[in-house]
């Protein structure tokens, strides 16, 4: 049987011990130092007589001076990072626990606090896991508490929420203003980072053609003119500044394109205050070239490379080519539309939603790792089986990205065995329509969690009707991360983190010049700072796919990963070979 009530015994040499209750979370200095002085049943009739307000025993007495209380407000958190000191801000097991500290157990505590310490409260903290996720209760709390402090002629505790502030809103922040909270800021989200690319071409580049292509593609995109400055009044802008193509390109020779030690050479960071945010490095021995292309992820994305590609070879080959957008104009654009009906979108889109849905491995079954150990898993579609997944998809009328996407959703769902998961992907970039709809270079692409619920069918019905769900999704790209977060209800968002499993997807392209089609070819060598247990991605060009399985091999062993891949590989192609 469990126990309700554990002591702790103090090393100083005040008489006393600390004694805890589970169930509450409540503590009290016991004046003995005998730990089995009280039985379970005296202390949980104490416990109940300080709950009805009667006076405590004398061994248990009240304390001197003024304390600190700390609240855990939420059980639960909507990042999940791998190095929380709290399992994820999960505190292990949060199925059993209330998930959010509710109005009433605040009331209560801060009564029962000032009958243990007459001399009164010097601070309140808010704590967590994610205390936001519990803002509803703060709000209602706050208020009644200052109130209460006030009739009891007593000084008003200071009071600070630790944040992570994803679902920081404005008026979150002027209540906090208002009551003179103060906020502990835990810099935990996805942080900008360094997208890097390794390019080919299908024949060598004229060195001095490619530098005057790409001095006019820096000229007509602002991105690549832009860099991230603090304003008068303390807030990060983007800003238009000189960029000098000698400070963004450079071409070294080398004894071997193909030596990774070269390759991490080209490789710097930026100071996001100055331009230029990006660094393109042409490497050249004997017989190859290689591109290294750094961007800051400030000014940079998934949707971006393919745009800055046909805009670059579009001018190297004197060919002409689609205006782009202003990538400062599209933020303008952005901040100034009306987000209301997309709000509402995505609060629909994730009522009732499930808790995020972990793959289990082989190796182990709960995923509670540091993620510090990864291994990427290469394989690839081509030829006639890729040749029939675009006929295929042609037939159907949808993208190859929205089939593969569907086909990964099943897979996951049956070894999952759920029936309402949520996958993370980016979106903007996948198809031609997207990229004439948004032809612009700079921080365009969301990452944003798709939802896969059973109802949507099986086979064939599943895949169709995953295609309308990403079309769905895809009129309401234009919300931040925590846009998403603030307008769920709280049912949904003590449900914590969305997703632990990402399919990303980017196809690649061709230019004609006239006489023949020229092929570039590139894959992503940078690695996102936060990396997940489980994450495929797709690089598809003019013959086939080639993915790339990124696991945490504390998690799953390379066998369950060959056995994976090859059940994906089936899952891809038994519709196909049905629906042909």
């Amino acid at each position: 049987m469990n126990k309700e009530f554990y002591f702790i015994k103090s090393d100083d040499i005040d008489d006393y011990n600390i004694l805890f209750h589970v169930p509450t979370s409540s503590v009290a200095k016991v004046k003995y130092q005998d730990p089995d002085y009280f039985s379970e049943r005296e202390l949980k009739e104490r416990f109940s007589e300080l709950s009805s307000e009667e006076e405590l025993d004398e061994r248990l007495h009240t304390g001197k001076g003024k304390i600190g209380l700390t609240f855990m407000s939420a059980r639960t958190c909507n990042l999940s990072c791998k190095y929380c000191f709290a399992g994820e801000g999960e505190y292990g097991c949060v199925d059993s626990k209330p998930k959010v500290y509710t109005y009433d157990a605040y009331m209560k505590a801060i009564q029962t606090a000032v009958k243990m310490y007459p001399e009164g409260i010097k601070s309140i903290s808010f704590f967590g896991g994610e205390p936001l996720i519990g803002i509803n209760e703060i709000k209602k709390f706050v208020p009644d508490c200052v109130k209460y402090f006030k009739d009891q002629g007593m000084t008003i505790p200071k009071m600070a929420i630790s944040t992570n502030m994803v679902v920081m809103t404005k008026e979150t922040a002027q209540f906090m203003k208002e009551y003179g909270m103060k906020a502990v800021i835990s810099l935990d989200d996805f942080p900008m980072y360094n997208v890097i690319y390794s390019v080919y071409f299908d024949e060598p580049m004229d060195e001095n053609r490619f530098r005057t292509a790409l001095e006019q593609v820096i000229k007509d995109n602002d991105a690549f003119r832009s860099c991230v400055v603090k304003s008068e009044n303390n807030l990060y802008e983007m800003q238009i500044q000189e960029t000098n193509i000698e400070d963004c390109f450079e071409v070294r020779n080398v004894e071997n394109v193909l030596d990774e030690e070269v390759v991490r050479s080209a490789i710097e960071l930026f100071d996001i205050s100055v331009t230029p945010l990006f660094k393109i490095t042409m490497l050249k021995d004997d017989h190859r070239q290689r591109f290294v292309m750094n961007f800051h992820h400030a000014i940079f994305d998934y949707c971006s490379m393919r745009i800055f590609m046909e805009e670059l070879l579009h001018l190297y080959y004197g060919k002409k080519r689609e205006k782009t957008g202003s990538f400062l104009g599209y933020i303008e654009e952005v901040n100034q539309s009306n987000k209301e009906e997309s709000l509402q979108f995505w609060k629909d889109y994730y009522r009732d939603r499930k808790p995020c849905v972990f793959l289990p491995g082989d190796i182990s079954q709960n995923g509670k790792h540091n993620m510090n150990q990864f291994v990427t898993k290469r394989f690839r579609i081509e030829n006639e089986q890729y040749e029939q997944i675009c006929e295929y998809c042609k037939k159907v009328g949808m993208t190859v990205y929205g089939y593969m996407f569907a086909r990964f959703a099943n897979q996951i769902m049956q070894l999952t065995q759920s029936e309402d998961v949520v996958i993370g992907t980016y979106m903007n970039s996948r198809d031609v329509e997207a990229l004439t709809n948004l032809r612009t270079i700079g921080l365009i692409t969301s990452m944003v969690g798709i939802r896969f619920q059973q109802q949507e069918g099986v086979g064939e019905e599943f895949v169709k009707n995953v295609d309308q769900n990403l079309k769905a999704v895809s009129e309401h790209l234009s919300l931040e991360y925590n846009e998403v977060y603030e307008i769920m209800d709280e049912k949904d968002l003590i449900q914590g983190k969305l997703f632990d499993i990402v399919f990303n997807y980017i196809v690649q392209g061709t230019v004609y010049d006239g006489i023949s089609e020229h092929e570039y070819f590139f894959e992503e060598i940078g690695e996102e700072p936060i990396s997940l247990p489980l994450s495929l991605k797709g690089f598809e060009d003019a013959k086939g796919i080639t993915f790339k399985l990124k696991y945490c091999s504390e998690i799953y062993s390379q066998e369950y990963v060959d056995r994976f891949v090859k059940q994906y590989m089936d899952c891809v192609t038994d519709i196909v070979k049905e629906g042909m």
